[in-house]
């Protein structure tokens, strides 16, 4: 079907701007997971590009070989876990998509929310309404849904201009539609996580959608898994959804994942610094809006780096205290 927008003169700029850093934009992503991975002519190597990249060509022994120092830390932590290792990738438009809505902000939020429920309901297409009098939304939410039209999210989009309407035809598939339920705050933070543990020079292994159990046999989904320098693990619950809906399942994760040498984190999304404090007050959980999570997540990273000096005891400090000789 034809792409018909509301602004044909963007419509066109995007497509020129599109047509001149298409090639230089998929360079730079392919290149940063490069990097992630470094050369690919070691064994190792490849094991991690199956794992960050997402090629299913490595076998189901050498998949969890590989994963083993990540799989044994939650083992010994009296966790079972199951991993769909088909489900492991970071393919590019999924990545681009991903950073298309945390650059959004809330204000797709109420979008997001409607497109949710109309895959809920079986529904082929839905209706986005634009905001009247905010010319700054318009302009975002139509740039945003064209982006999603061309990177497969969206089958066709069309507006109309009398009813303030964008008409969006919605992928079937069931990748897109885990997609738009939370994946893509998944695919952000696990691309994030792992350059943050580039640039520190940290070895990492990182795993999303995982399906842990603890001693009530209870399966719970835990969104992203990383385990830094072999020593420290880094969890975190993408609570893209209502945080009511969500208090059970992040209520287990919170208890199966408070040991030592452990940080459990829920990403809110959409919420402030206040926001995201009130409900840590509410449900007594470690909840944290994006940018409050990547903050922490990088003083993790620096605490993994350089450990701060270990706190003696009041004997130890006594006994370390100098000595003088009048």
């Amino acid at each position: 079907m034809p792409v018909t927008l509301l602004d044909t003169p963007m419509l066109l700029q995007s497509l020129v701007e599109r047509h001149r850093k298409l090639v230089t934009e998929v360079k730079q992503v392919r290149n940063e997971q490069t990097a992630l991975i470094g050369p690919s002519s070691s064994s190792q190597s490849s094991n991690m590009l199956a794992v960050v990249t997402g090629t299913t060509a490595l076998a189901p022994v050498s998949y969890r070989t590989h994963l083993n120092p990540l799989l044994r830390k939650l083992e010994s932590m009296g966790l079972k876990v199951r991993v769909d290792r088909n489900d492991q990738g970071l393919p590019l438009d999924e990545l681009k998509a991903a950073g298309l809505l945390v650059a959004s902000g809330a204000a797709f939020k109420p979008h997001l929310d409607h497109i949710r429920h109309a895959y809920k309901q079986g529904w082929s297409t839905v209706s986005l309404m634009l905001t009247l009098n905010d010319i700054q939304d318009r302009t975002m939410l139509t740039r945003l849904a064209f982006e999603l039209y061309m990177t497969g999210f969206f089958v066709s989009l069309n507006s109309d201009l009398r009813k303030n309407i964008l008409s969006v035809e919605l992928n079937p598939d069931q990748k897109a539609r885990k997609f738009f339920e939370g994946d893509w705050l998944e695919y952000w933070l696990y691309f994030h996580l792992a350059k943050m543990c580039q640039v520190e020079s940290l070895p990492f292994l990182t795993l999303r959608g995982l399906i842990i159990e603890g001693p009530s046999h209870k399966p719970v989904k835990l969104d992203l898994a990383c385990l830094v320098n072999n020593t420290t693990l880094i969890s975190i619950a993408c609570c893209t959804r209502d945080h009511r809906t969500e208090s059970d399942r992040l209520r287990e994760l919170h208890t199966l994942l408070s040991k030592p040498d452990t940080h459990f984190l829920i990403c809110e999304p959409m919420s402030d610094i206040v926001r995201a404090s009130e409900l840590t007050t509410l449900y007594n959980l470690p909840f944290l809006n994006l940018e409050s999570t990547i903050m922490r997540l990088q003083d993790l990273l620096t605490n993994v780096k350089n450990p701060p000096a270990p706190q003696l005891t009041a004997p130890e400090q006594k006994k370390a205290r100098p000595r003088f000789r009048y």
